[in-house]
């Protein structure tokens, strides 16, 4: 197999993982970053261009190996490809991002990060106009670049108190900022959370007021550091296969628990699953959007 060829194999996701493929994108990593940066760029603009939900049938797949293999090689010029993913629309960048928004798109991003990127960010954090998950991405990687020595922690706390205090109750992105005062055990802001909790303005199914009861049992700020460190979630991309080989797609029994909903076919690969829209009705029938119902349960399976 050829660096062209595993480039070719990898547009697909499918079982088993492809590592024999990323070892040969490795070994001609120089060749291959140019490659990586053209097809992620080339699907991005068909979609940016898309005008409906018909037309994103003509992108063949959407970018997933290729975004961690650019996080994985610190690529610098990924940077701004990263970011206008971040500025789709929600149902796009649903589609091309899945669950990698929510799952590695802060580590990507933190990994090839310099402060010149901060402004970039903060805009997208206060873009009332895409979704909250987006925008808390872009707040999340701030608090990476943090853990990993690259921002210091006077520059995120200065920021997330200006977004306490300069956001709507009603901003959904409240609920993530309370998340990384968490983390980052920002104790001096507890009396502003406490008042959202009771102003009902933090999602409890997103994180528990238990978490906020007792700030004086919140650890120092270098345990802190220490503990999200060891969290996989928050950790740089450093290794593609490693990273991705706990992925429900990536297991032998997947191919099984999934055969009449076109995840895997003994006579071809497997496909993008369909996905339940974070803004869709949660098909529990609450009534409720999935994101504010059964998203956080389902991802906790």
């Amino acid at each position: 197999m050829d660096l062209l060829q595993a480039l070719e194999n990898i547009k697909e996701v499918a079982y088993p993982i492809a590592e024999a493929e990323v070892s040969i994108i490795r070994q001609h990593k120089e060749e291959a970053i140019p490659l990586l940066l053209a097809y992620v760029a080339e699907n991005l603009e068909k979609l940016e261009r898309a005008s409906n939900m018909d037309e994103w049938d003509e992108i063949a797949a959407a970018p997933f190996y290729e975004l961690f293999l650019l996080a994985e090689f610190r690529v610098r010029e990924a940077m701004p490809l990263y970011l206008r993913m971040l500025n789709l629309h929600a149902d796009k960048c649903d589609w091309f991002l899945g669950d990698v928004l929510t799952d590695s798109m802060s580590a990507m991003i933190a990994g090839i990060a310099t402060t010149e990127d901060i402004p970039a960010l903060k805009a997208i954090v206060e873009n009332t106009e895409i979704e909250e998950f987006q925008r808390g991405a872009a707040l999340h990687s701030m608090t990476v670049m943090y853990m990993y020595d690259k921002l210091s922690r006077d520059v995120v706390s200065e920021y997330i108190g200006f977004l306490l205090n300069n956001l709507s109750n009603e901003d959904e992105l409240l609920t993530h900022i309370v998340g990384e005062c968490v983390d980052l055990a920002l104790t001096n802001f507890y009396p502003r959370l406490k008042s959202l909790y009771e102003a009902d303005c933090i999602d409890i199914l997103f994180i528990r007021v238990e978490e906020l009861d007792d700030p004086d049992a919140w650890p120092s700020p270098e345990e802190a550091k220490r503990q999200y460190r060891e969290k996989k979630y928050n950790q740089l991309i450093d290794d593609t296969i490693q990273r991705l080989s706990t992925w429900a797609v990536f297991q032998e029994e997947y191919k099984y628990d999934h055969p009449k909903e076109n995840f895997y076919d003994e006579n071809g690969p497997i496909v993008k699953p369909e996905k339940i829209g974070r803004n869709e009705p949660c098909p529990c029938g609450s009534g409720n959007k999935y994101k504010r119902c059964c998203l956080h349960k389902d991802e906790e399976k």
